[in-house]
């Protein structure tokens, strides 16, 4: 027995998928796309490069002068010497006195090399006048903070009495200013 076609002819030859036509659209609005991505990248690489023709055109590299990177070390120097002052005092329990030999006695032990200045290039010299001091030179207190750890202060780096037990440490900068660590507050 036959069926009967049915009464609707586009449904019987109706395929899924895309036409030529179609695809060309999508391929042709891709194109277009991709045109204007690259046409406005290279309106931007052409802002950003110099023309060499301009000789008041230049590129200005960040300033990094020698002071900065040794300042940088200062600082360095003064997270790890904080953190040897709090091992000495306040888990070894060791009386430390403000003085060079107390600063030798947990800045240099016989396992490591001392940390040297790099301006000076030899070992840190104990300051007891944070006001005096010049690059290469340290002072230290416990419990006592940095300044720049207390809110409402000017936070200049100058080490400043605490009641809480912990302590600090400041190396002078060739910037002015001080490389100050607490271990407390």
């Amino acid at each position: 027995m036959r069926t009967k076609p049915s009464a609707n002819p586009s449904h019987q030859n109706r395929q899924t998928g895309l036409t030529i036509v179609e695809l060309l659209i999508i391929v042709a609005v891709l194109v277009i796309i991709a045109s204007l991505v690259f046409i406005l990248s290279s309106t931007i690489s052409k802002k950003n490069t110099l023309k060499s023709n301009d000789p008041q055109q230049t590129i200005e590299a960040p300033e990094v002068s020698p002071s900065n990177s040794r300042d940088k070390i200062r600082q360095d120097h003064a997270i790890k010497l904080a953190s040897d002052l709090f091992y000495a005092h306040t888990l070894q329990k060791h009386t430390i006195e403000l003085n060079q030999q107390g600063f030798d006695s947990f800045s240099h032990s016989k396992d490591k090399d001392p940390l040297l200045d790099p301006l000076t290039h030899k070992t840190y010299v104990f300051n007891e006048n944070q006001t005096t001091m010049k690059p290469g030179e340290v002072i230290f207190r416990v419990n006592a903070t940095c300044d720049n750890k207390i809110s409402g202060s000017q936070g200049k780096g100058l080490i400043v009495s605490t009641s809480s037990n912990s302590e600090a440490i400041a190396l002078k900068l060739e910037s002015g200013s001080f490389a100050c660590q607490a271990s407390g507050i």
